[in-house]
């Protein structure tokens, strides 16, 4: 996974692997990008 390399893996084409599920704060705009990049819209950000 090209967004937030530090937060997530991708496995192969179906397969993401999270690495840190509560990621540091300095990585929340990548982790957020990621989640709206993601073509199977498998990632959610999680409600306040």
């Amino acid at each position: 996974m090209l967004a937030a390399p530090e937060v997530f893996e991708l496995i192969d084409d179906d397969v993401v692997e999270i690495l840190f599920p509560e990621p540091a704060p300095e990585v929340e705009s990548a982790v957020t990008d990621a989640v709206i990049a993601c073509p199977k819209q498998a990632l959610r950000l999680p409600a306040d």
